[in-house]
């Protein structure tokens, strides 16, 4: 009598059933892990670019809001000229002669002084020179914003370093032609309010000049309040980022 065979057990089941349940078993561990691994991979450098992506457009809205920032500081010191250059340039000539000497010094501070506009043109330099930093930015229209926002930066400091140029100009006018040392403070005012040009460039300055940059400062934060929200950041963060930035 033929007794039936019986496959051994030895802890797995070597049946074609069994083997193929382990081969399809290994092959679909294999795939899960070849999966896992490249797909971890793939979002964790997905996860750096955005993170570059967010730190790179951080450093240019900062860029921009600490230059309006800047631009505020030096507003107040314009306004406080404005006001000196107007009060003084309608006085009588014996008033203006009987001038004291915090009088003078404020006239020829807000006539013939200067407040560098500086900046810091890294971030500036970075993003309109560097294509792969547009590539990894990604967003046109913030792409787009910002670099409208830098022109018009370009454009705001041209029309200041005017300013400043024709300020030179009046004061390089007056040490050589007409300051001498006998002069007293008030007949010094009086020659430079008496030069050909002063006029003109008070008028423009305290009517024109000082509500333009005044303007400018409105408008570059409202264009930079747009690329907070393309990017979907708050002022705060930006302003976090710019005191971290003041720590090193």
């Amino acid at each position: 009598m033929n007794a039936k065979f019986k496959m051994p057990k030895f802890g797995r089941d070597l049946t074609i059933k069994g083997w193929l349940k382990e081969v399809l078993m290994t092959f679909l561990g294999t795939t899960i892990s070849i999966v896992l691994t490249f797909g971890t991979a793939t979002w964790l450098e997905q996860r750096h670019q955005i993170k570059n992506r967010r730190q790179t457009s951080m450093m240019v809205i900062a860029n921009i809001e600490d230059f309006a920032q800047n631009m505020r500081k030096i507003d107040s010191i314009l306004v406080e000229w404005d006001s000196t250059l107007t009060r003084i340039s309608t006085l009588p000539r014996d008033s203006v002669l009987r001038l004291n000497d915090n009088e003078v010094n404020a006239f020829f501070s807000a006539i013939a002084g200067g407040v560098l506009l500086q900046r810091d043109k890294t971030a500036e330099n970075i993003f309109t020179n560097d294509i792969s930093t547009w590539r990894d930015v990604g967003n046109l229209r913030f792409i787009r914003n910002v670099g409208e926002c830098y022109s018009y930066i370009n454009d705001i400091e041209k029309n200041y370093r005017i300013q400043l140029d024709r300020k030179n100009e009046l004061r390089q006018r007056f040490t050589e032609d007409y300051y001498h040392d006998e002069m007293t403070g008030g007949e010094c005012v009086a020659a430079i309010l008496d030069m050909k040009g002063t006029k003109y460039f008070i008028a423009d300055f305290t009517e024109s000049f000082v509500h333009y940059f005044e303007n400018c400062i409105d408008n570059l934060h409202k264009y930079n309040r747009k690329n907070m929200q393309l990017i979907g950041v708050t002022h705060e963060e930006v302003m976090d980022f710019i005191k971290a930035g003041e720590q090193f």
